[in-house]
């Protein structure tokens, strides 16, 4: 089962103008559904992501980007200088730029540095969110509640599961963000990623 952003429980609390009673299953979908159009947009997950041995080019500076941030915790940070050997930072060693993903060597004022190389910087760490940010659960429950409406509900599709028939809304998956929802999402859309 795929995460979602917001709950069938508080997509109930919302008033509803749906053509019909979506079932427990169906509002899921629907959740999921959103959750993963919000993904596309912002170009990134809503989650707790674990990294172990993230590769970076040492550059020489005492300054290293990780690729996912918000950074949650920095466990290690090992480089491979091949002249110096190999050094071992602990968290205690790096103060960190959260929002930016930025870690900086802690004796940096002192010339340490990352040594010059190639992929010789590996990062074990973990970036993302314990839970979504209030503004994309609200841009999911604004999603959800579009596309159970009669407006974006294209009909019911019958599949099977084994032996039993069951039914799902098939909301339409191209509809355009209003306005609102792009309000929300757009300060957590990574811009320029692929």
């Amino acid at each position: 089962m795929s995460i979602s952003y917001a709950t069938v429980a508080e997509l109930d609390e919302i008033p509803d103008d749906y053509s019909g009673v979506p079932s427990q299953t169906a509002k899921e979908h629907v959740l999921e559904r959103a959750s993963r159009i919000i993904d596309a947009y912002c170009r990134r997950r809503f989650e707790e992501v674990e990294v172990e041995g993230e590769l970076h080019d040492g550059t020489g500076g005492p300054t290293l980007t990780v690729f996912g941030y918000p950074v949650v915790s920095v466990d290690r940070q090992v480089t491979d200088g091949t002249a110096a050997g190999t050094r071992i930072y602990g968290a205690g060693d790096l103060l960190v730029d959260d929002e930016a993903g930025v870690l900086v060597l802690a004796g940096a004022a002192s010339g340490a540095s990352f040594p010059v190389g190639v992929r010789n910087v590996a990062v074990d760490y973990a970036y993302g969110y314990a839970a979504p940010p209030l503004p994309i659960k609200e841009a999911c429950l604004l999603l959800a509640r579009k596309m159970l409406s009669a407006h974006y509900h294209t009909g019911r599709d019958d599949y099977s599961a084994g032996t039993t028939t069951a039914k799902r809304w098939m909301p339409e998956v191209t509809l355009v963000l209003d306005r609102d929802v792009r309000a929300l999402l757009d300060p957590y859309r990574r811009v320029g990623a692929a």
